[in-house]
């Protein structure tokens, strides 16, 4: 049988847990046409949280209304790649203009150099020509663009032509994503100030009945069934983390070969064989974008008991209580940690706890 789960970057799982709110707002401004707020929305969130997988969703739904989809990372080449694939997209409604007009010819020793008139245009002015055709032709364009960094040049170039569209009532949509801290610079581009009015959304934890409905749903969907305590340390274990929910599933099914019934058992195993993937995918990763301080935060933490009293980590790092709280609040936001009740936190995925205390030792 055919494995359902997809623990993989950016693939849209067969069951999309936690979201729905989200896709419904932004939805509904496409439905409610130019000028709608949704229609500017920053996604934000931890590694895992299933940012790329969202994008993709809002892609496929927003098509039953009449847009097409460009999506793009955040990279040097950033402008050129979405005129690139506007382009691919827009050419099932609008024919090219040749491009062999010929503007200028001038022989020069051996050859003929031949200018295009269409090289003249800026990228502003293809972009602007696309979307004014597409808008005549009640075709929206929803761009969408990933892992998102303020400062750079590329964005802050299309966010300025975006904001144009948006003057001019285009019927477009932009949905940028990307992790907290680069969300943060963002908004803090003054340069680009208008996309601080977009709609926030920040990607969290799933709740657990929804967790353990999407794990059951998706297992008997694809003709297995699952023991009910099988189906709780799964549940358990994931700690509401989209991407968890997918590499455990992953995981368990394969232990689970071509029985029809996951016991326990194959849930164990399953669980042992995810953790060393959560390792390289998650935790590693999310560790490599912290400061050195974040760190040693991090790695005080793990050497208490759960959860942690920030007093007590403050005398580990032999600092003020008051100093230590500017590092909180940012791993609060990473979506590293979370505050269990006041003075007292512990980490998002326990497996963090088990990670940094054997690297210490």
């Amino acid at each position: 049988m055919k494995n359902p789960f997809t623990p993989t970057y950016g693939s849209v799982p067969p069951l999309f847990a936690g979201r729905r709110e989200i896709i419904r707002q932004i939805i509904f401004g496409i439905e409610n046409g130019p000028g709608d707020p949704n229609r500017s929305t920053v996604i934000t969130g931890a590694r895992g949280t299933g940012k790329t997988a969202l994008l993709h969703q809002i892609a496929v739904e927003a098509l039953e209304y009449g847009f097409i989809s460009v999506y793009a990372n955040s990279n040097s080449v950033l402008l050129d790649e979405i005129l690139r694939r506007l382009e691919k997209e827009a050419s099932e409604f609008i024919e090219r203009e040749n491009k062999a007009k010929i503007s200028e010819v001038n022989i020069s020793g051996f050859g003929i150099k031949i200018e295009y008139s269409d090289q003249k245009k800026s990228w502003e002015e293809n972009l602007e020509n696309i979307i004014e055709q597409l808008t005549a032709m009640n075709i929206g364009v929803l761009f969408e663009i990933d892992e998102v960094r303020g400062g750079d040049e590329q964005i802050r170039r299309f966010a300025s032509l975006f904001q144009t569209f948006i003057t001019a009532r285009k019927n477009v949509c932009l949905i940028m994503a990307g992790l907290p801290h680069n969300i943060d610079n963002l908004f803090k581009d003054k340069v680009i100030s208008f996309i601080r009015r977009s709609r926030k959304q920040e990607l969290g934890l799933i709740d657990m009945s929804e967790v353990f409905y999407t794990l059951r749903e998706t297992i008997e969907t694809e003709g297995k069934t699952i023991d009910a305590d099988a189906l709780k340390i799964m549940t358990e274990e994931t700690a509401g983390f989209p991407y968890l929910i997918q590499l455990i599933g992953y995981e368990v099914w394969q232990v689970s070969g071509d029985k029809k019934n996951i016991r326990r058992k194959d849930a164990e195993d399953g669980i042992r064989n995810a953790q060393r993937y959560i390792v390289s995918s998650v935790i590693e990763l999310t560790l490599n974008d912290l400061s050195d301080k974040d760190r040693e935060f991090l790695v005080a933490v793990s050497q208490l008991d759960t959860p942690a009293d920030m007093s007590l980590i403050a005398q580990k790092l032999n600092v003020d209580s008051r100093y230590i709280s500017q590092y909180r609040l940012r791993l609060i936001k990473e979506g590293v940690i979370t505050s269990v009740k006041r003075g007292f936190v512990d980490f998002v995925l326990p497996q963090f706890r088990k990670y940094l205390r054997e690297l210490s030792e």
